[in-house]
């Protein structure tokens, strides 16, 4: 039976696992921004952040603008530091997860037309919805812009990335690539609302535990260790980058599963009849708990026999412990 229960609770610390808080979980999603209606081959920009990647150069190919014709949006990369590739246009960038309230820029982004003449001087730009278990929210920021557009539309734009956006952005005809409008794009990785829901159920199984005799004393400790550790390390990483804010969404988060484990432990213990002072003052008192405690008592006086008389007979000169 015994054998039976531990199963059941290893089954529900493992859900409970599974179901972290989203503080302590990483951010993995990719979109892209590309015009639409557009003539000639043209080509957009793809960038996100996921878990096999990493920061800077991984491999990519800058595009060969040669002879081309259409409405473009890549991203330029100089070779140096942050950078080991060739220096060019490339028209995708993919860097590493980005860490719950944190958030990532994709500077010197793009757009123009080559090849032929722009028929107005702004574009449909797409930025389709964001494939995220998170879905991040967004910052288009325009850099420059070109003076023959005369520009006099908005050069900020806040985008929702569970849905996307379209916008019309300046664009001109341009010899020169970098002569066309340059853009970044801000990723912000949310922090979600405190929840307590996994310190509850963490919080049944540890105490369910602790009072029964036949399941390890080492679970509980597992259980409380994955709803208060990932919080605590949130607090000291934000704290660490300058994010006060997002340091004490992560604090609230532990305090209230602090709160939710003590609640649940309290509730486990009365169902089973655990009392705070028993016959002696200050121990938890339960009958079973306290025959059980006899018994490794009784356990523990005969070993303790049996390694003094051990140690006697060898210590007798001339007796040899086989005799």
């Amino acid at each position: 039976m015994g054998r039976v229960y531990a199963h059941l609770l290893y089954t529900l610390l493992l859900s409970a696992f599974v179901a972290l808080p989203a503080s302590a979980q990483y951010l993995g999603w990719y979109t892209s921004i590309g015009t639409r209606g557009e003539v000639g081959e043209g080509g957009s920009f793809r960038f996100g952040a996921m878990p096999f990647t990493k920061d800077g150069y991984d491999g990519q190919t800058p595009r060969n603008l040669s002879g081309l014709q259409g409405a473009f949006v890549h991203g330029y990369r100089q070779n140096g530091p942050g950078w080991a590739g060739p220096t060019g246009f490339y028209w995708e960038d993919y860097e590493a997860p980005i860490p719950a309230g944190g958030s990532k820029t994709w500077w010197d982004i793009y757009l123009w037309a080559q090849g032929y003449t722009h028929s107005s001087q702004t574009a449909t730009v797409t930025i389709p919805y964001s494939i995220a278990a998170l879905v991040p929210r967004a910052l288009l920021v325009l850099d420059y812009v070109p003076d023959s557009i005369g520009w006099t539309g908005p050069i900020e734009y806040e985008i929702d990335m569970s849905v996307g956006a379209f916008l019309q952005l300046p664009i001109t005809t341009v010899t020169d690539p970098l002569q066309g409008t340059r853009m970044h794009f801000t990723v912000y990785a949310p922090i979600p609302e405190p929840t307590s829901l996994v310190a509850l159920a963490t919080g049944v199984v540890g105490s369910f535990a602790l009072v029964r005799r036949d399941i390890s004393d080492t679970l509980p400790g597992v259980a409380i260790a994955i709803s208060l550790v990932p919080p605590l390390a949130v607090v000291g990483l934000t704290l660490e980058s300058g994010a006060p804010d997002q340091a004490r969404g992560a604090l609230l988060l532990f305090i209230t599963n602090v709160a939710a484990i003590l609640a649940t432990g309290v509730i486990v213990m009365a169902l089973f009849g655990v009392h705070r002072f028993g016959p002696e003052q200050g121990t938890l008192y339960r009958p079973s708990a306290i025959a059980a405690r006899s018994a490794v008592s009784r356990a523990w006086a005969r070993c303790s026999a049996v390694c003094r008389a051990t140690m006697i007979r060898t210590s007798r000169p001339g007796i040899s412990p086989r005799q």
